[in-house]
């Protein structure tokens, strides 16, 4: 009876502070969609967004609840050698940094307009960039929508689509309404919630561990299995720095993940709304301290849950252990707030991506149009909403095919991306016969590789391979065939 009524109470407590949560988000997204004047202001913040919504956008759409779930659930069953992980993402980011230095010079709406400024590609591959994109974008959204309706679920024992559907209304409305610069007041708001609680849940692990040489001694003999019926975990697992990873599999892990940050999308549209490349550039400086703040707080207060749940409760998976950890050990109202939490990280990862998807489908469609700005504004938010109707559907009606597809989504846009930024910005003869056989060519090899072998082969990631192959056959070709016209290289190897 006593646990009855302690999760009645906290379901009433958890359900207030999610309500209170969505209208600070609510209010907050239409209250900056007053200072949208135009469609490049709703799309790239007008290419002068400031350094503290930068940075916090940044790293609110950066860690979203999949990679929430997904990290503690990784260091509860694998232990220490999950941080691997946010350290080859921290280096996938300096990368990025150097992307940043020069992508910025030029004042694109979407970086997949890159291609035809910077290499001369007809408007044709743009699109057909654009399109790839989407689709792999779309993927990435459909994950983190099902996550706000686990969370949701999580927290009141509620329907998974109930979750999705009240989450996709707010965002609808304030996306919509205010484009970017909705999106960025919200991920600053949105991003300060789920900092203090992520980083809140480690100090609280530690305290209750009695530190975090107690901590490591204690995990050190863990030897039950993470969930029933799986093998056990040999005892001083947990605390191994390596873990079950050979130094061949860190350099492909390195391969899978590490481009994939340096070029995604969203973290490029970012470096282009800036006012200015210091700006940019700032973004990483000051966002990356506190992002592996909380990933290390993160894997505290998931080793903690494997010390204090040495084996998940039947019908659980590990990626529910920060949730179930909180549930069981936290006053109602604080673990209100880490759902809270949960949810703003969810919804700043999915605003960011549907902003990306709306950015792309207007570039490409607004040479038909002629309208005025205040028409193409309202093409902009139609587009918008049609974007976030269509996710919305196929999360609640998942189709098979992207289902299958969601295993290739983050090495399309490793492929697309990262080879002709980062080699591109640097290098002035990578050209456009380079870029198209090594994005082809690697997204040839990333797909049968994935589709054949999976990661069977030794462990190699598929993902990795793709990206490889792409690298090597950007040189090769750009160095054999004839270097670009100068007028594509003005804009971005000149200061």
């Amino acid at each position: 009876m006593e646990i009855v009524l302690r999760v009645n109470n906290m379901q009433i407590e958890v359900l207030t502070v999610t309500i209170i949560y969505m209208a600070i988000v609510l209010i907050i997204g239409l209250y900056a969609a007053k200072y949208v004047k135009s469609v490049r202001d709703y799309l790239i913040y007008g290419h002068r967004m400031g350094l503290i919504p930068l940075t916090f956008t940044y790293f609110a759409t950066y860690l979203s609840a999949v990679s929430v779930f997904g990290f503690t659930g990784l260091v509860y069953r694998s232990g220490w050698s999950g941080l691997w992980l946010p350290i080859i993402w921290a280096s996938g980011s300096i990368m990025g940094m150097f992307i940043a230095l020069r992508l910025r010079r030029v004042k694109l709406l979407s970086p997949h307009e890159y291609f035809k400024t910077r290499f001369g590609l007809p408007t044709g591959f743009q699109v057909f960039a654009g399109l790839l994109t989407i689709i792999a974008v779309l993927v990435s959204l459909i994950v983190q929508i099902k996550a706000m309706g686990i969370t949701w679920s999580l927290a009141l024992n509620r329907p998974i689509e109930e979750g999705i559907i009240i989450s996709m209304f707010v965002l609808l409305v304030y996306t919509v309404v205010g484009g970017l610069y909705s999106v960025a007041y919200t991920d600053v708001f949105q991003g300060a919630l789920f900092t203090v609680m992520l980083i809140g849940g480690g100090v609280w692990a530690l305290s209750a561990m009695g530190g975090l040489e107690n901590l490591y001694a204690m995990a050190a003999k863990i030897n039950t299995p993470p969930t029933p019926g799986a093998a056990p975990t040999p005892e001083g697992a947990l605390v191994s720095a390596i873990g079950t990873y050979t130094p061949f599999g860190l350099i492909f892990l390195w391969l899978n993940w590490a481009p994939g940050v340096a070029a995604h999308i969203r973290y490029t549209q970012r470096q282009l709304a800036a006012k200015n490349i210091d700006n940019s550039l700032k973004m990483y400086v000051i966002a990356w301290p506190i992002l592996f703040l909380i990933y290390l707080c993160m894997g505290f207060t998931a080793l903690a849950g494997r010390v204090l749940i040495p084996t998940m409760p039947k019908g659980m998976s590990v990626d529910h252990i920060m949730p179930l950890v909180f549930l069981q050990y936290m006053p109602p109202v604080v673990t209100g707030l880490l759902y809270a939490g949960l949810l703003a990280a969810a919804m700043s990862t999915v605003d960011s991506e549907v902003q990306i998807c709306n950015s792309i489908l207007f570039i490409d469609i607004q040479r038909y149009v002629k309208l005025s700005e205040k028409g193409m504004l309202n093409i902009a938010r139609v587009l918008g909403i049609v974007i976030i109707a269509i996710a919305t559907l196929i999360t609640l009606y998942p189709l098979p095919i992207i289902i299958e597809f969601s295993a290739y989504s983050w090495g399309i846009l490793g492929c697309l991306y990262f080879a002709p930024m980062l080699i591109g910005l640097y290098w002035k003869r990578v050209n456009k016969w380079g870029v198209i056989s090594g994005i082809f060519g690697g997204l040839i090899v990333f797909a049968t590789w994935q589709l054949l072998w999976g990661t069977r082969i030794y462990g190699i990631l598929p993902f990795g391979v793709g990206v490889l192959v792409s690298i090597i056959l950007t040189i090769l070709v750009s160095a054999v065939t004839k270097p670009p016209p100068e007028e594509y290289l003005k804009g971005y190897f000149t200061s």
